[in-house]
């Protein structure tokens, strides 16, 4: 993902963030998932700018990829939201269409929508053929008879998963072997055949146990302990529940490792990437030292030439070294630092400015704080001036920065009556912190400009 802003390819970010998000989602991370996907659906407008075209997820994947985190974390209509989107997508057809099918029929039934659950379930039955891979192809069946499962639709889930269950052993896919051989299980304990249930209760628990899926483990003892309990043998539903305790431990045990090495890898790349911008501050730092001392050499030269004729000239001289030597603001120093690298990785940045003047200055670190809710981690509120303050909005479009401050108006209209005056400017490869804040005050203008109009009455 580095390289990909380093060789300005939102293609591949696109690409990369897509990865990690659904990585993170593997891991239970839903929070950094969203953010990655989000930060995706933010780079995707970018796709077309690029000269050399290579290749990038359709938009439906990244809404269906977004939809199974809301799922995952119980939001269902959010979830419900972005599968609509993705169903909606002009390129959604074949089997992208059969996988969105699946996913909103699974979760229209967990939102209590049978009907419409019944109804994206069949489309999905209908759409099977669209997937050429019979392994593919096993994998959505696997699911649909999940779901028929749910419904009550014995029969068909039996038949679905029956079919997957054979492209599973002749693949030698012992993972989604084991996992159907439980659906398997769980479909004869509603036919009322708890014998055949338990034998393949106990051939999923062997294959999970082989291959140390210990989640898969616990599930299978939940059911066993279930089965031996509705018979009446609760010595074995204990030892069975023992078993389910063991695995579940296990389980997040494996967890938490991932996890761990997973965080620690995220602060190792964190110290690179701060010690490089401290480093890219101390070379510059450097730079405009070596600068200064030059200035300052230039004018001592000036000042012992011409001390002895005019001591008037002395102190102009020593007015104009002291306004040439004036030292950034460290907010400006960030600022610059932010541009530059945004201009050199070749990501979206946006800038919004501020008007406050209407701002008790008791308030400000109030009003600061409600902006700072609604910004995301990266973004940064700097103070340019009395009057003013200056959001940085870094991996952010000019779409995106509109979205910025429709959030944030109903924020500021809480703080004082007066109209709030937003300037917003999105970077460009040939601006620098001058012309991009100029820009945002030309635009803070037409918009004030605009507002102006909409009130003034009609002549």
């Amino acid at each position: 993902m580095e390289g990909s802003r380093n060789h300005n390819q939102p293609q591949a970010m696109v690409g990369a963030l897509r990865l990690k998000g659904t990585y993170e989602f593997a891991m239970g991370n839903f929070s950094a998932a969203i953010e990655s996907l989000r930060l995706a659906l933010d780079v995707y407008p970018d796709l077309n700018k690029q000269q050399d075209h290579w290749t990038w997820p359709p938009i439906a994947y990244l809404y269906g990829d977004m939809a199974g985190v809301m799922h995952a974390t119980g939001d269902l209509s959010q979830a419900d939201y972005y599968l609509k989107l993705a169903l909606q997508s002009p390129e959604t057809s074949g089997k992208i269409k059969q996988t969105l099918s699946v996913m909103a029929a699974r979760v229209a039934l967990d939102s209590g929508d049978r009907s419409r659950s019944l109804q994206m379930l069949q489309q999905a039955v209908e759409l099977l053929p669209e997937i050429s891979s019979p392994l593919e192809r096993a994998f959505s069946q696997a699911q649909i008879g999940s779901i028929e499962l749910m419904l009550g639709n014995l029969q068909e889930a039996d038949t679905a998963i029956n079919a997957a269950s054979k492209v599973f052993i002749s693949n030698n896919n012992l993972l989604w072997e084991q996992r159907a051989e439980r659906i398997l299980a769980q479909i004869r304990l509603a036919q009322k055949q708890p014998d055949a249930a338990l034998r393949y209760l106990n051939s999923s628990a062997a294959l999970a146990q082989r291959l140390s899926q210990y989640d898969d483990l616990a599930r299978t003892y939940t059911l066993k302990a279930k089965l031996y309990a509705d018979k009446g043998d609760y010595q074995n539903a204990y030892h069975s529940m023992l078993k389910n305790v063991d695995a579940a431990a296990r389980a997040q045990q494996q967890l938490n490792n991932t996890q761990f090495l997973q965080y620690k890898a995220k602060l190792e790349l964190q110290e690179q990437q701060k010690s490089k911008a401290q480093q890219q501050v101390h070379e510059a730092s450097a730079t405009q030292r070596q600068q200064l001392n030059r200035i300052y050499a230039l004018v001592i030269c000036l000042l012992l030439i011409i001390a002895a004729l005019v001591i008037w000239i002395f102190g102009k001289s020593r007015g104009w070294n002291m306004v040439m030597n004036l030292s950034q603001s460290s907010d400006e120093q960030l600022a610059e630092h932010m541009l530059n690298n945004a201009k050199n990785a070749g990501y979206p940045l946006s800038i919004l400015l501020l008007d406050i003047r209407h701002v008790r200055l008791s308030e400000l670190p109030s009003l600061q704080d409600d902006i700072e809710k609604k910004l995301r981690e990266q973004d940064r509120i700097l103070h340019h001036s009395a009057e003013e303050l200056l959001i940085l909005l870094p991996y952010t479009s000019s779409k995106g920065s509109e979205r910025v401050v429709a959030q944030l108006e109903p924020v500021l209209h809480r703080w004082h009556t007066a109209k709030v005056h937003m300037g917003v400017a999105s970077l460009t490869q040939p601006d620098t912190l001058k012309t991009l804040l100029k820009r945002a005050s030309v635009n803070q203008l037409n918009r004030s400009r605009n507002d102006d109009g909409l009130h003034s009455p009609a002549r």
